[in-house]
């Protein structure tokens, strides 16, 4: 089965492990970045049965969770220039932007 079709199978379970993640602290876990965390988790070893997806869903730690999403953030693009300095113009909100609010 296609883990795709997997992830509308385990919807329930997904958003269960995120609450339980909410209700440890982990405040901005979403299903989407539990799923992501365990599609890299089978990046080597894809689960061949449903019920072992399920059991790695059920399984997945905060420690792994939260190691999995520092690796993200240390693998995402940087927000500063080569010479060191942040670039406002990131955040900055573009120009069409703010015509269209007024």
């Amino acid at each position: 089965m296609n883990q795709d079709v997997w992830k509308e199978e385990l919807q329930v379970v997904l958003e269960s492990k995120v609450d339980e993640f909410h209700h440890l602290g982990y405040e901005r876990a979403s299903s989407e970045d539990v799923w992501q965390c365990l599609q890299n988790k089978w990046k080597n070893n894809p689960p061949i049965h449903i019920h072992q997806a399920v059991s790695d869903l059920l399984r997945l730690s905060p420690n792994e969770y939260m190691n999995w999403l520092t690796m993200q953030v240390y693998q995402a693009p940087s927000l500063f220039n080569d010479e060191g300095t942040f670039r406002l113009e990131d955040f900055e909100p573009s120009p069409t932007s703010e015509g269209e609010s007024s």
